[in-house]
């Protein structure tokens, strides 16, 4: 279903719609825009779209850049012209309700003022028609004496009210939506333009949760700005006029509402401190979970699924001892609150029947009615006060970070205007250093660059090469802005575009992503399309999602150039793109689009160097400039860097990936077959499975077994009794208003109401507190249970697709559970015992009010049937939020407020427009017992409680709907983790019994056995594998057409891959028999990239704490990263940078990391088996070297997934293996001289004469 088009503003209507009383924006117009018929939703003016808010705060953040002493404005201040008319508004309906009641004021007697608020209004109404049913009453009083015209008078002031009330939601309506729109452009734009040590304060987790919770609780708290003044003003009329009916006793109701007033008071400061609490842990808990996905492959390799779930358990205990500090205070204010409306209408009423006072129809109903707008009053306090404090909460987070020192110009190159006739070079660097900015504010930068000096003329073209962590990367990421400059002049003139090594990709289509939503690049798309080699009509119909990795590559590439910048910064731009196309795109766009351009570019791709257009060519080593000139001028130094490098890189040339040209054409098809079948690029944009249908009976039925179904069933029948209770009072309330002056009858009456007082009032409050506690514990129990189901799921399900939803499902579906769950489900039965106790007192009063009555629950139930879809489908919509989550730090203003704000309006507005019809049917039900009353088809005593009951059903009627739909959004979120948990699949077994029958040190000798093993790749090719590798022999597995299957194998001795047939044996002990943990934590894996956790090096190294400082040190030392870690200024307990990789700087680099994955293996013993897989980045790597010539590993089984022919001559066997399983295996010196016709060689042969020469040369043949 497509919610939102790409090319077209998404907002509220025009002001001029707001101006038909009966269809502002209605479920048609909901249902179309919902369903992508947005041709027939009202056209949109440009100041109403939520695009017109994204420079509101623009000023006020701009004070960041003064000193804090002279800082003036406020947020409030900022936001406060922007939205004052919406807010006047609002207040205004209540205005139209004062010119109402100036009208009707001669109607009470009594009255000597112009009253304010409609309950009021309605109840002078209530009065008048109660004098009239009293024949004791003189008419001539009366200021309509026919009751006819009472009656008539007072549904068209219900009409008046209803309106007014829907008039009034729907500007709180669009208010919210604008002051959201607003926050957010402005919570993203501030993100651009933090400051290092701004960045590393608010980490993007943080970013995220500010506009994804913080955001809706300052909205949340502004649009109850009018409820702070009619609030109280609605309780000092309702209090007096009390006090006129029922004298003294009404003083019991104002000390109540006093008292729960100070009671607010007391623990708001606890609530507050709690929720900025738990909100702080959110963004911890978040940081470690991310920490976790993008390392999951290290951890399954290691086995530490079991400290994973220790960390993030721990988390998670913290943010709930929060969480039950802020649910006990919530909890004692809103039940103080539900305890205010059981005990002080009756109390009020005893009191005033104690004094003597009779109990007449025409006192004790109007005073009811009053009482009940204060017991009504008195419910939305604790809410209010909790929306209030988050709000506080949420407005101090968010105007910290709005304030947060922004990037200073001396910290990064001064990038200064193109002058077409200036000499000045494209880009100087004189003296300059920069640093990797550290994330702990306490910590000092990582330093790379110092004392760095040279200059680029305009137009010129340089290449930036060097080996494993020379600093290629940071020296573009250095005049990108990237990284901190800390001395030195660094300038850059023109305009610039970056393309980093990881292509940059939004949550879009392809069009979305070359123009970044902008239109300025529109007229270059083609150009660049062509130029990356891209069919220019794909751009409108692909998703994000169905791209490769190629794809991504050529996009990013193409970005930079629709941008048509003066200078381009490109590190290893070419790097991913596939291998048939590569040198067509570098010369396309060095050699063609770049000509005139200033470019610098970080390479990997030596062999392109010689034949393009490249002016000079920057050599580095551990960041220092080693050489620097022309590609003639470095070759022609047979001792130079760059001719050592060239040579090295000419025989690791010998790719042995042969599958590029099949992901490229699988990926062409792809987007073909896409781009033919015409898909919207948001019908990808998708939600979680099933968010269309009915939330299941199934996930109602499992969080009532959480909670307890003994509970359940006992919390069901105390709101049997409260509902009884409710109905009880006012029969009771009837026969003592019949005949008041019967002291016996007195007596009993007294008696029974108490009795009644009494009773609701401890099942009440108990039935609160086990409610709380049941919400709290199925909370607890949705999240342990999908979190525990990823925590055991396979290596495949930790993919990029999975991410966003996952971290979705852990963030804002655990936050309803957390937060809402007690509130809502509170609100659905207070709500539905009053639906129900209105209408059996309104039946009992007449017989024949029960068709009408029964049609209006029909009629209810039909429209809420019709709306509930869109209440649903919106619930959704707003869980479909995760591009922003995903691109917090990438997508457009526009796309923030897009896919935030939506969901909440067409929310607000469709629960007015479904408001105002309930409103309308119950009217007539009020109207219609009126009539009943005048006509006299029912006692009066019966129709004053009728009259009282009646007035308030369309409220309660709409408030249980409306909590219906909040339920069913709520358990959309049980079921959302519920899903998770359920679907997920899991790996086998963690532990088994024959873990225990194997040695400690198992495995002894090192010995592998693949027997009959059948593998599926992605092809589904069936791969059947036979080969022994005996005890301590060092094995290089190289794939024929393709690096991946032989992945796939080496995968399998971990299990990360299941057999589809066959064993795998080692040291006589087939895995399959193992528990995941022996098997795993007995070998020794090193990634490719490998991936350090969150936390300290240490924690990486020894996450169970068993080992001493000195033997941590002793294993860094053997590999040879000893001194290494001092050299970052880093110690075995100081915090990692979490994932550089993703982050920015290069903590460790690949080589580095993959030594300190060998010093972990290590600990405590000599490992028997070690899998290494080479990086593709690198040359020779330095764990093989050190596995294959160091004495300690000699009796050591070593497995190396090779991606460089050199690193063979260092192996004793080599296995090729394809998809159909082992090509050969044998001594790579076998297999070139004694087998005819060897793959192995041919593939040697395929690397030229020069190279295949060295290459035998070192295996001496």
């Amino acid at each position: 279903m497509s919610a939102i088009d790409e090319n077209e503003e998404f907002a509220l209507p025009e002001f001029g719609q707001w101006w038909d009383p009966l269809n502002y924006i209605t479920s048609n117009w909901v249902y179309n825009v919902l369903k992508g018929n947005k041709e027939k939703a009202p056209s949109l003016d440009q100041k109403h779209k939520a695009d017109n808010t994204i420079h509101w705060l623009d000023t006020f953040m701009a004070q960041s850049r003064k000193p804090s002493g002279q800082r003036q404005g406020t947020l409030l201040g900022a936001l406060l012209p922007h939205v004052l008319m919406a807010i006047l508004l609002d207040a205004l309906c209540q205005l139209i309700l004062v010119s109402s009641t100036i009208s009707l004021s001669l109607l009470l007697r009594e009255a000597r003022f112009s009253l304010i608020l409609h309950d009021i209004v309605l109840i002078s109404c209530q009065i008048q028609i109660l004098r009239y049913l009293n024949p004791t009453f003189p008419r001539s009083d009366l200021f309509i004496q026919n009751g006819y015209g009472l009656a008539g008078l007072m549904f068209v002031l219900q009409l008046a009210i209803i309106w007014c009330g829907s008039f009034a939601s729907k500007a709180t309506g669009i208010l919210q939506t604008q002051l959201k729109a607003g926050i957010t452009s402005a919570i993203y734009k501030k993100h651009m333009h933090l400051s290092f040590k701004s960045k590393g304060i608010f980490p993007r987790e943080a970013v995220n949760n500010l506009i994804l919770a913080d955001v809706i609780n300052i909205t949340n708290c502004v649009s109850h700005f009018n409820k702070v003044w009619t609030i109280p003003v609605q309780t000092g009329l309702s209090l007096y006029l009390v006090s006129q009916l029922l004298e003294v006793s009404s003083l019991v109701s104002a000390l109540v509402f006093i008292a729960l007033s100070l009671w607010s008071f007391i623990f708001s400061p606890h609530i507050h401190r709690t929720s900025s609490e738990y909100l702080k842990l959110m963004d911890e808990r978040l940081v470690r979970l991310r920490s976790f996905w993008h390392g999951a492959k290290s951890v399954k390799y290691r086995s530490l699924e079991d400290n994973v779930k220790k960390d993030l358990d721990q988390a998670r205990a913290e943010q709930i001892q929060k969480l039950k500090g802020y649910v006990s205070s919530y909890s004692l204010l809103l039940g103080s609150t539900v305890l205010e409306q059981q005990v002080v209408i009756p109390l009020t009423f005893l009191i005033y029947a104690g004094m003597g006072h009779p109990m007449t129809a025409d006192i004790i109903f109007p005073s009811l009615s009053f009482l009940s707008s204060l017991s009504s009053l008195a419910g939305s306090v604790p809410q209010l006060v909790t929306d209030i404090i988050l709000g506080h909460v949420s407005y101090i987070r968010i105007s910290d970070f709005l304030l947060a020192e922004e990037s200073d110009s001396n910290e990064t190159p001064l990038y200064l205007p193109a002058l077409l006739d200036s000499k000045e070079p494209a880009i100087r660097y004189e003296n300059t250093s920069f640093s990797w900015p550290s994330k702990d504010t306490n910590a000092s930068d990582i330093r790379l660059f110092s004392d760095l000096s040279f200059t680029i003329k305009r137009g010129e073209t340089v290449a930036v090469v060097g080996g494993e962590n020379s600093g290629r990367s940071s020296l573009i990421a250095s005049l990108a802005g990237v990284m901190r400059k800390t001395g030195g002049i660094a300038e850059l003139r023109g305009s610039v575009a970056y393309c980093s090594s990881a292509p940059f990709i939004l949550s879009g289509s392809v069009q979305d992503n070359l123009t970044l939503l902008s239109n300025a690049t529109t007229a270059n798309i083609s150009k660049a399309m062509d130029t990356v080699q891209l069919d220019t009509s794909l751009g409108s119909k692909v998703s994000y999602k169905d791209l490769t990795e190629d794809q991504k590559a050529r996009i990013s590439l193409a970005r930079a150039i629709a941008f048509d910048a003066d200078i381009y910064l490109l590190d290893k731009a070419f790097r991913s793109v596939a291998a048939d196309l590569e040198a067509k795109i570098f010369d396309e766009s060095i050699n063609g689009h770049f000509i005139e351009k200033t470019v610098v570019f970080a390479t990997t791709l030596l062999h392109h160097l010689e034949s393009s257009r490249v002016d000079r060519i920057i050599v580095l080593d551990e960041g220092k400039i080693v050489e620097m000139g022309t590609y003639i001028e470095l070759m022609s130094d047979l001792n130079g860097a760059f001719y050592k490098l060239m040579e090295e890189y000419e025989l690791e040339r010998a790719e042995v990936n042969k599958n590029a040209r099949i992901e490229f054409e699988n990926g062409q098809q792809q987007l073909t077959a896409i781009k033919d079948r015409g898909i919207d690029i948001d019908d990808n944009i998708t939600a979680p499975r099933g968010q269309f249908a009915t939330v299941r009976w199934g996930t109602y039925k499992t969080y009532a077994t959480t909670a307890g179904w003994k509970y359940v069933i006992l919390h069901a029948f105390m709101i049997a009794v409260l509902l009884g209770v409710y109905v009880a009072k006012f029969v009771i309330l009837q026969e003592w208003t019949a005949d008041s002056k019967d002291p016996q009858k007195n007596a009993s009456c007294i008696a029974a109401y108490s009795a009644l007082l009494a009773s609701g009032t401890l099942v009440d409050f108990f039935g609160f507190i086990l409610l709380t506690q049941l919400c709290l514990r199925a909370a607890q129990h949705f999240h342990n249970c999908a979190q525990d189901r990823i925590l055991s799921a396979p290596y495949r399900f930790f993919n990029p697709a999975n991410h966003t939803t996952i971290k979705e499902r852990l963030r804002t579906d655990v936050t309803h559970l957390d937060r809402e769950s007690t509130r809502i489900i509170t609100g659905y039965y207070l709500n539905m015992y009053s639906v129900f106790g209105i209408l059996i007192v309104v039946c009992i009063s007449a017989w024949q009010i029960i068709p009408i009555t029964t049609t209006l629950v029909l009629l209810c139930l039909a429209l809420f049937r019709f709306t509930k879809q869109i209440f649903r489908q919106i619930h959704h919509l707003a869980q479909s939020a995760n591009p922003l989550s995903k691109h917090i730090s990438t997508i457009h203003c526009k796309e923030a407020i897009r896919s935030l704000n939506v969901p909440d309006a067409l929310f607000s507005t469709t629960a007015a427009w479904m408001a105002f019809r309930i409103g309308v049917m119950c009217g007539v039900v009020e109207v219609c017992v009126l009539l009943f009353a005048v006509a006299g088809v029912m006692a009066p005593t019966w129709a004053g409680v009728a009259i009282s009951q009646v007035r308030g059903l369309g409220q309660a009627m709409t408030s249980w709907l409306m909590s219906f739909a909040s339920l069913d959004g709520n358990m959309g979120s049980a079921e959302s983790l519920l899903e998770v948990a359920n679907t997920t699949e899991t790996e086998s077994p963690r532990t088994l019994p024959n873990d225990a029958a194997l040695p400690q040190e198992w495995p002894t000798t090192g010995s592998i056995l693949f027997q009959n093993v059948l593998l599926y790749g992605e092809t589904n090719d069936a791969a059947r594998f036979n080969f022994e590798i005996n005890p301590g022999e060092k094995i290089g597995v190289i794939g024929r057409s393709g690096g991946e299957i032989a992945v796939s194998l080496v995968d399998t001795l971990f299990r990360l891959n299941e057999l589809a047939a066959g064993s795998v044996i080692v040291d006589g002990q087939d895995i399959s028999e193992l528990g995941l943990k022996k098997l795993r934590q007995s070998l020794v894996m090193i990634p490719q990239s490998p991936i350090l956790m969150q936390g300290t090096l240490r924690a990486n190294m020894d996450p169970d704490g068993r080992f001493t400082d000195t033997e941590i040190w002793s294993a860094l030392e053997t590999v040879g990263m000893k001194e290494k870690v001092p050299m970052l200024d880093m110690s075995i307990s100081a915090n990692l940078e979490q994932s550089p990789r993703h982050d920015g700087g290069v903590l460790f680099s690949d080589r580095d990391a993959q030594l300190i994955f060998l010093a972990i293996g290590i600990l405590g013993r000599v490992p028997k088996v070690v899998v290494v897989e080479q990086s593709v980045k690198t040359g020779v790597s330095r764990v093989v070297e050190k596995l294959c010539f160091d004495p300690l590993f000699k009796d050591t089984t070593v497995l190396c997934v090779v991606h460089r022919l050199k690193t063979i001559a260092f192996l004793d066997r080599v296995l090729v293996v394809d998809d159909a399983g082992v090509v050969e295996f044998d001594t790579p010196k076998r297999l070139l001289t004694e087998k005819r016709g060897s793959e192995f060689a041919s593939m040697v042969e395929s690397a030229g004469d020069e190279n295949s020469r060295i290459f035998r040369k070192l295996l001496g043949v």
